[in-house]
């Protein structure tokens, strides 16, 4: 089973992702309207073609907000004046004239993928779902004439599915609607934004998921990061991750002009603990015990060397290459739970997960608490909870 790990794309990653493809990092790309102006963005396609001519291309639409009039979305061929007024859900000939410009900016990029567009509702209820499936199905009847596989957008938020009778609802619309793939772009608890802690939502979205391939649906999984390994299990075989935090969950503020920009702490990502590090803590707390556990905690990339093999790592100007690290390590997901038998995918899964879990058991014999309370390795069993009653209802 070959998976496939998509950039998804964001601010500043007009220079990185080409560094990456160039060292046969990533299969594909997901264009984001918001972070780059439609001029730069087509030159920036055209290069990273150049680079790996094979490399698959999505735009995604990014209609979560139809009010949302940022400065580089504004510049695109699809964007029609007045998003913002209150007919345009009501107007047929508007939307009519948005899905065909959205059908023509998808084919600049000469995308190979084509995504409908979804309306993002802080409400869930399925009268507005029911809508939202019909301006997409509206979109595809716009789009099928191109002959490229269309996939539907299905952005909620995680709690939904705690709605069983929403559960069952959503699944039975979505899989009789005769989409070749889905995009599915999952709002997660305040809690959960940067580290999936909960058991119970981990199940859910690899039932969810289960159901969703038993039917035939390919699955894009968007804006995820390395909770990605136990939902690899269901089958699923493409997914995106960005370098920001915020490119690793689907985060509403950054759809908003007035978001307050902040400088993220330099973190350091480790595949051994399946979570992000303090350097000026964390990694400073290892650094100068002088022994084993510091290299114990490494996921070796071609970007670390200066973390590891110099001084102290809170003098390190880490910045620059903590990005392209984490990004190469999501890269590396894709091989590590690839077998084509789903009963060989959950051992490769457990045994990634187990390590984890014994490598923080080892850490905290040792006397090793990190600042963070979410770096305790609760999350790693509650994976490990999560996929065994997977396999016990689908295996």
């Amino acid at each position: 089973m070959n998976n496939e790990f998509y950039f998804q794309m964001g601010h500043g990653q007009l220079e990185m992702i080409p560094n990456l493809i160039s060292l046969g990092i990533g299969d594909g790309i997901i264009l984001s309207p918001k972070d780059v102006k439609f001029n730069r963005c087509e030159k920036f396609v055209k290069d990273v073609r150049k680079i790996k001519p094979d490399i698959s291309i999505i735009f995604d639409p990014q209609f979560y907000f139809p009010k949302f009039d940022h400065d580089n979305v504004v510049s695109y061929p699809y964007y029609i004046d007045n998003f913002e007024t209150d007919d345009f859900y009501s107007n047929s000939s508007k939307q009519k004239e948005f899905h065909n410009k959205l059908v023509e900016t998808q084919l600049i990029f000469d995308a190979d993928i084509i995504l409908t567009p979804a309306i993002y509702r802080k409400t869930f209820s399925l009268a507005n779902f029911r809508q939202s499936l019909d301006f997409a199905n509206e979109f595809r009847e716009v789009a099928e004439s191109e002959g490229r596989p269309i996939y539907l957008t299905l952005q909620f938020h995680i709690r939904t599915l705690l709605d069983s009778d929403y559960f069952d609802k959503i699944l039975s619309l979505v899989t009789n609607l005769g989409y070749k793939g889905i995009y599915l772009v999952l709002e997660l608890e305040e809690e959960e934004k940067f580290l999936w802690t909960n058991q119970a939502n981990m199940y859910l979205v690899m039932k969810f998921l289960h159901h969703l391939v038993n039917n035939n649906i390919d699955i894009i999984m968007g804006y995820s990061a390395q909770s990605i390994i136990p939902m690899l299990v269901t089958g699923i075989t493409k997914y995106a991750s960005g370098h920001h935090r915020n490119l690793r969950t689907f985060e509403t503020e950054r759809w908003s002009k007035e978001k307050e920009v902040r400088t993220p702490k330099d973190k350091y990502y480790s595949h051994k603990l399946l979570t992000d590090l303090d350097i000026d803590s964390d990694l400073e707390l290892l650094f100068q015990r002088k022994n084993d556990l510091y290299e114990l905690i490494r996921s070796p990339s071609p970007f670390d060397n200066s973390l590891f093999d110099g001084d102290s790592p809170a003098t390190i100007p880490w910045r620059r290459y903590s990005y392209r690290h984490y990004i190469y390590c999501c890269d590396q997901m894709k091989t590590e739970v690839s077998s084509p038998d789903k009963s060989k995918r959950y051992t490769e899964a457990i045994e990634i997960l187990e390590n984890a879990d014994n490598l923080f058991s080892s850490l905290k014999k040792r006397g090793v608490s990190f600042k963070r309370r979410v770096n305790d390795g609760s999350h790693i069993r509650g994976w490990i909870a999560a996929l065994n009653a997977y396999e016990d209802e689908f295996m």
